[in-house]
């Protein structure tokens, strides 16, 4: 956790690390249809500090959690559409050596309408399809 050549965090460290975070639980909402638990967010903010190499305490991670946590949706739909750009996840999760993305492979838009297709499909009959990731 603290050692010697690591980097002070600073707010705006704590801010950009909580809007990048953000960004990748709306990506995950969005592409994905589901939100991370806590401490998956947790995990990621660990990962996120390690990476860039800054000096923090377990408060500084839950203030992280928190603060992206409590990022709205509409913000970050916002500052998508203002830079015109969306989180790119697969460096993202590389960056932070992540080599599975939750809920499985990242699928286009069209792959996930015909997932959730057949998932549908599969429960009117009530068959339940095995579920990745």
């Amino acid at each position: 956790m603290f050692g010697f050549g690591k980097k002070k965090l600073t707010a705006d460290a704590i801010g950009n690390i909580s809007m990048e975070i953000a960004m990748f639980m709306r990506w995950m909402e969005v592409h994905r249809h589901r939100m991370l638990l806590t401490p998956e967010v947790h995990g990621i903010a660990v990962r996120l500090l390690d990476r860039e190499n800054r000096k923090y305490t377990s408060d500084d991670v839950m203030h992280i959690v928190m603060s992206a946590m409590t990022i709205s949706p509409r913000a970050i739909d916002a500052m998508n559409k203002k830079t015109r750009s969306e989180i790119d996840v697969d460096l993202f999760c590389r960056k932070i050596g992540i080599t599975t993305i939750p809920g499985g492979p990242i699928l286009t838009d069209e792959e996930a309408r015909s997932l959730v297709k057949k998932v549908a499909s599969e429960a009117q009959h009530g068959r339940t399809p095995p579920i990745a990731g």
